[in-house]
């Protein structure tokens, strides 16, 4: 009842699971059986306190860095709660936010990457708020984006974007370079096999389907996460599934 609308979550060393919530303006912990062990959090804009948290992650000692995205910045916490610090204010300027989403830490040099929804980008600052690096640029042409909602980093420093308004995923490098993009490539799932025959229209115009290509597409993607193994998973909101690439390694 305290957390209607979990939003992105995080699990640390000893397997407790942190999930912020939008509208309680709170953080929920999980154990690993599925149970309640805390809470924390109010609403406000004073330094500590929430206003619509979304996304969260861990750094190397393990305290939480929390987007803060109607209040356009980002907050460091213990686990436990206690404040530590924070940044960020609403704007249009490169150092700026306009209703941030999703966050990353980047494994290599520690600094944090912001998918910076409103203002189409993703931002790259140090632990202190200070502006490194600005990743991509509006729009819906090769390497750029529109309503970016959550961003990863492998232990390469490659870059992995959820270009949510373009139904795809970006990949950059470390120096911010467009690599490449994905657009899905899944299979059917159940609830879409269930919408399908469920639905006399569909039937009748399946057999003019030359293939279900665009099925495997993305649909309204929302996070993604990369592993030590190089896994790349990629939340398919509108697919109601989730699919998983594997990051190939070439000897140069």
């Amino acid at each position: 009842e305290r957390f209607p609308s979990a939003v992105m979550c995080t699990i640390d060393s000893d397997g407790i699971l942190y999930s912020t919530d939008e509208h309680a303006n709170s953080i929920l912990m999980l154990s690993t059986s599925g149970e309640t062990v805390g809470w924390w959090g109010e609403y406000g804009s004073e330094p500590g306190q929430l206003h619509g948290p979304s996304g969260i992650t861990l750094d190397a000692d393990e305290n939480l860095w929390i987007v803060n995205s109607q209040n356009h910045r980002v907050q460091k916490f213990t686990r436990k709660g206690e404040y530590l610090s924070g940044w960020g204010n609403f704007g249009t300027d490169p150092d700026q936010l306009n209703f941030p989403w999703g966050i990353a830490i980047d494994p290599v040099n520690h600094s944090i990457l912001i998918a910076d929804w409103r203002n189409d980008l993703v931002k790259r600052f140090n632990t202190d708020g200070e502006l490194l690096q600005v990743i991509g640029k509006p729009g819906r042409g090769v390497g750029e984006m529109t309503r970016p909602s959550s961003v990863a980093v492998d232990q390469h420093g490659d870059i992995y974007i959820v270009d949510r308004g373009n139904n795809r995923i970006l990949i950059y490098n470390h120096r911010g370079m467009f690599m490449e993009s994905l657009i899905g490539d899944g299979t059917m799932t159940d609830k879409g096999v269930e919408r399908l025959l469920g639905n006399p229209d569909a039937l009748r115009l399946r057999d003019n389907v030359v293939n279900f290509d665009q099925e495997k597409r993305f649909a309204n993607p929302t996070s993604v996460k990369v592993d030590g193994e190089g896994r790349v998973f990629v939340v398919d909101t509108g697919r109601w599934r989730m699919q998983v690439y594997q990051k190939l390694f070439r000897v140069l």
